[in-house]
């Protein structure tokens, strides 16, 4: 489980966790010590830790010695000029990896243990080593950063394949009614499958066709703005699936915008 703050007063965690535990962190960070054979640490972010600490800081600067405020200062800059970029390096190039993957690749991602992707992640802090002139601390922050992305991209890829396994058994077509179920239906599936294929994070959903979206660019189209309209809308048809069917459900949410278009975001679950 990811690492959360300790509920004490912020005078107690910083004079105990700041110059024990965040020492450990900031200045000797080793990940293959505090790891044990976890995905990833689940210690706060860098920029959770500069926002904490900037905000004890400017509470309590008439409260601490000069002697800890100076150290609390210290800290917030190395973190900014080393540790942060560093984290963002890992976080970087692990998502890297997976948008360039094809789908049999991340297929096999998805069986990586920890200690796989945590090897990956030395080899390539070992590089950045020398690019960027990384400290061996930094280095470990780099992992951190670089397990952390790795193992949410496993879990957006595993929430995929349960939607392309769900969609491609057919098994919606006993879950929707007979009687609401129609050629549009089939079309709206179509959609999905095609959108989740493309590993796309965005469908929407207009009168007469479809477009999917990845990081905010255009990614794939079905049927165009040419096709006719249906009977029944392809947004109105996505909420009738929505109400029966319990896995789509989960996995999305939807919000309509301007004209009626729909905009349905990918595993939301």
């Amino acid at each position: 489980m990811p690492y959360k703050l300790p509920r004490v007063p912020k005078e107690n965690f910083i004079r105990g966790a700041i110059k024990q535990n965040f020492r450990t962190y900031i200045w000797e960070f080793d990940f293959q010590k505090v790891s044990r054979g976890q995905s990833y640490i689940g210690v706060p972010t860098p920029d959770n830790l500069i926002e904490v600490i900037e905000e004890i800081i400017t509470e309590n600067e008439f409260d601490f010695r000069f002697g800890d405020i100076k150290e609390l200062k210290k800290i917030v800059t190395h973190l900014k000029a080393f540790t942060a970029p560093a984290f963002k390096l890992g976080q970087e190039k692990a998502l890297g990896l997976w948008k360039t993957a094809s789908r049999s690749r991340r297929k096999e991602y998805v069986e990586y243990k920890p200690h796989d992707f945590q090897a990956s992640a030395f080899n390539h802090a070992q590089e950045q080593i020398t690019q960027e002139n990384l400290r061996e601390t930094e280095k470990s922050w780099f992992v951190e950063g670089f397990c952390r992305q790795w193992a949410s991209e496993v879990f957006d890829q595993m929430v995929r394949d349960i939607l392309i396994e769900h969609i491609k058994s057919d098994s919606y077509k006993n879950i929707i009614p007979d009687a609401e179920f129609t050629n549009a239906t089939g079309f709206v599936y179509l959609a999905l499958l095609s959108a989740v294929n493309n590993c796309a994070d965005m469908l929407i959903i207009k009168d007469n066709h479809f477009q999917w979206y990845t990081d905010n660019a255009l990614t794939g189209q079905f049927l165009g703005d040419g096709t006719s309209t249906p009977d029944h809308k392809y947004q109105e048809v996505f909420r009738t699936i929505v109400k029966y069917d319990k896995m789509v459900e989960r996995l999305t949410s939807t919000t309509t915008r301007e004209d009626n278009i729909l905009y349905v975001i990918l595993y939301a679950g």
